[in-house]
């Protein structure tokens, strides 16, 4: 791969480290972009323009090229993860982070009058596009994903906007029956996407810029974070499980301002990994590993941690292993080479281990 020459070693770290074999050691995802301008933001301000996206994750691609670490070249397969809303009839506007459908159903009551998938929709001819565009061009040079998958509290906030989190209370069963055809057009929507983007090396691209195996599936429960446990339960779990279960694994993303649901989290069948982002505000993951260890088990973790905090804590034997870290404050490429060598020859303590 044109971007990541050592991409099979790194894809064999991650094998074992999903697979739960490598509960000592550490693997460790750096990129020197600038992080007030990251190269994510830059791509998905110039949506729905596929060669001006495309140039800006290049760009940070070739920034990263240099690294032994484990971060891949990936691009985010999608404009915009809730264009789905336009998929069903909403009209799209686009903005800084890609795609912004208008509010679609606006009568729960009367929702089936609402949504409507037709594979003509010029939205989801125009994503489909995008995935024939990133075939041709990512040839020998970058992976992709296909978009992420908008199910569950997601879907209903991308249909509903803040109406969501009331239609909970207010329309329990016209909310379940949203959700159902939620969960079966998203499973309609991966497969077909899937048919455009290939595997690598027996797994897929996720959209941490990394490796998961299988047709292991990335999934999102942002929304469910502002609710308590009971709602996952609720209006949650079944759709999450089916997800894992028909892709053969799930990977799990999770803000770390909803930390107190990993127990519930970490209940569900097939767990890949849970990765937990602390960038957008506190509490930071990292001040927390003992906590979430005892409510995680041996599932495998990425965790945000800055450059100094990292060299520390493998100086003095206290970093957990079994987990992936995303490391900020790296400023060049043989500073990243150095802390990736270090990291990966480091081997935990066993009662450091994160499981």
């Amino acid at each position: 791969m044109h971007y990541k020459p050592s991409v099979c070693e790194t894809v064999e770290r991650f094998r074992c480290l999903w697979a739960r074999e490598s509960p000592d050691r550490v693997l460790v995802k750096i990129d020197l972009q600038n992080p007030d301008t990251p190269t994510v933001m830059n791509a998905m301000s110039k949506v729905p323009r596929f060669g001006e996206m495309v140039d800006e994750w290049e760009a940070g691609f070739e920034l990263n090229r240099p690294l032994g670490d484990d971060n891949l070249p990936v691009v985010y397969g999608e404009l915009g993860g809730y264009i789905v809303g336009g998929f069903l009839g909403a009209k799209v506007s686009w903005g800084a982070g890609g795609a912004y459908p208008e509010k679609l159903i606006l009568d729960m009551k009367r929702w089936r009058d609402y949504v409507r998938f037709d594979e003509g929709n010029e939205y989801y001819l125009l994503h489909m596009n995008y995935l024939r565009y990133l075939a041709e061009r990512s040839a020998g040079r970058f992976g992709y994903t296909e978009m992420i998958a908008i199910d569950g509290l997601n879907f209903l906030d991308c249909v509903r906007h803040g109406d969501a989190y009331t239609d909970l209370y207010d329309y329990p069963s016209e909310t379940r029956e949203v959700l159902d055809y939620a969960s079966d057009l998203t499973v309609k929507l991966v497969r077909e996407q899937r048919k455009l983007v290939p595997p690598f090396n027996g797994g897929r691209f996720n959209f941490y810029q990394i490796w998961t195996p299988g047709k292991t599936i990335f999934i999102s429960v942002d929304a469910y974070g502002q609710c308590g446990p009971e709602v996952f339960e609720k209006f949650g779990r079944k759709y999450v499980q089916r997800l894992a279960d028909e892709f053969g694994g799930g990977w799990l993303h999770v803000h770390s301002d909803a930390m107190r649901l990993l127990h519930t989290y970490a209940s569900l069948d097939g767990l890949v990994a849970v990765g937990l982002e602390d960038w957008i505000k506190p509490p930071f993951a990292v001040d927390h590993l003992d906590e979430i260890r005892g409510m995680t088990g041996d599932v495998p973790l990425m965790i945000n941690i800055e450059k100094e905090r990292l060299l520390a804590m493998i100086g003095a034997g206290t970093l957990p292993g079994n987990a992936l870290y995303w490391v900020s404050g790296v400023r060049s490429a043989d500073e990243a080479n150095r802390v990736a060598g270090i990291a990966h020859g480091y081997r935990a303590p066993h009662a450091r281990a994160l499981y």
